[in-house]
């Protein structure tokens, strides 16, 4: 079933439509993440060109590969120009809004980097491909090996104690990499607390640098806001509990990556 099928059962023309797909711009937020907190509206009609320009918006936020979830319909009441940008005045549609953070679209020709179409060019390549029983939070657990998260879903993972990530994460001792997509610096760290690895990433959801001194001290000339540039990855999963065996593989994570020369390890 494509989306198109909803649009007729609704007796909507596309023309009447321009879609927007919000995805995660370089080193900012997760539109989804804004989508979950209640902000994404009033986030989506701030826009810094004159994008809106027929009656209705479908929204939709990334979530994965080729992956879209459904933000609503929303109907352009005007707009104002003020301070170079274009504030829009916007109402959340009814029609489907039962679907809002529930509804995945799969789109395979998003292959462009428009992030505002022509519904009656697309409308009919939107595939519906899953709808969640809750609103969606964040993808399930992936695996160890292919963790690879932004601050805004560590925060979000960590405010819900999403539970396959919370039985994953305290299952196991390991060694982290957090990355500085701002700059590509690195921090190695090991996690050998009684919960894991679970336990030493969730003081880094509350404060954004973990007690780490040279994340604390960008974080203080930067503002805790640059936190949202830091980027998670487990770089090995240690089973066993010898404190000698966790220090020794952060050492070498440490060496392998130079993180004490080029990035935040100190030492």
């Amino acid at each position: 079933m494509n989306f198109s099928d909803l649009l007729k059962l609704k007796k909507i023309d596309p023309t009447s439509i321009k879609i927007h797909l919000a995805k995660t711009r370089p080193n900012k937020f997760e539109p989804w993440n804004e989508l979950t907190e209640g902000r994404f509206e009033d986030w989506q009609r701030r826009q810094n060109s004159h994008n809106f320009s027929r009656p209705l918006i479908l929204s939709f936020v990334f979530i994965r590969e080729k992956e879209w979830l459904f933000a609503g319909i929303h109907t352009v009441n005007g707009y104002e120009k003020r301070d170079g940008r274009y504030h829009y005045s916007t109402t959340q549609a009814t029609d489907y809004e039962e679907y809002i953070g529930r509804m995945v679209i799969r789109f395979d020709e998003k292959n462009f980097r428009a992030s505002y179409v022509k519904a009656e060019k697309y409308i009919d390549k939107l595939e519906i491909v899953q709808i969640f029983q809750e609103k969606y939070v964040c993808d399930p657990f992936p695996g160890y090996s292919k963790v690879c998260i932004s601050h805004d879903t560590l925060k979000r993972i960590f405010e819900t104690e999403e539970s396959s990530w919370k039985t994953a994460l305290s299952a196991v001792f390991g060694i982290y990499l957090i990355t500085d997509t701002r700059n590509g610096r690195h921090y190695v760290g090991k996690a050998d607390g009684i919960e894991g690895i679970w336990q030493r990433w969730g003081t880094y959801s509350e404060n954004g640098h973990g007690g780490n001194h040279e994340l604390n001290k960008i974080l203080q000339e930067k503002g805790l806001s640059y936190a949202e540039n830091f980027q998670y990855s487990i770089l090995e999963v240690i089973i066993n509990d010898n404190q000698s065996v966790v220090d020794a593989r952060e050492q070498h994570w440490k060496k392998v990556l130079c993180s004490q020369n080029f990035g935040y390890n100190r030492n």
